[in-house]
């Protein structure tokens, strides 16, 4: 994707294309969709996530609604944000560290405006996996207490 602004200043949307093949650059970091290596790296972080969501009784629905839109093409609405941000916020610079490949001292140097929409576009790219991996999660500790009980 080129850094070209549209007339408004913004970036213009990565194509599908885009995102799968070549990633995002923002904050002239390169961000691509998680490699099942990375997948196996980033488990770890999914897994503090989810235990804080358990923590606090939410789940991956209380904030994401999967729907199709009128074209049939998948859509995603990111609801409960203040709710989301406390949850994920500890676990932020370490999934940001692992998905660019940057050092903490590195990090520390990312303009913090750059954050959300580096965080954003990591989640964007990953959610499907995110949101399997949480639901896989959720229902092999519910087999295991059943089969405990």
């Amino acid at each position: 994707m080129d850094d070209v602004k549209k007339d408004d200043g913004t970036l213009p949307p990565a194509t599908e294309q885009e995102i799968l093949l070549d990633g995002e650059k923002i904050a002239g970091y390169l961000i691509k969709p998680w490699t099942i290596r990375k997948c196996a790296e980033i488990s770890p972080i999914l897994e503090k996530v989810l235990k804080e969501l358990k923590r606090r009784r939410l789940t991956f629905r209380d904030f994401v609604i999967l729907e199709k839109d009128a074209e049939g093409k998948d859509k995603v609405t990111v609801t409960n944000l203040d709710q989301l941000f406390f949850c994920i916020t500890p676990f932020v610079p370490e999934l940001i560290e692992k998905t660019i490949g940057v050092s903490g001292d590195e990090l520390d140097k990312i303009n913090p405006d750059s954050m959300l929409p580096i965080i954003v576009c990591i989640l964007r790219q990953n959610v499907g996996y995110i949101k399997n991996s949480l639901a896989l999660m959720t229902s092999m500790v519910q087999t295991v207490a059943k089969l405990s009980a």
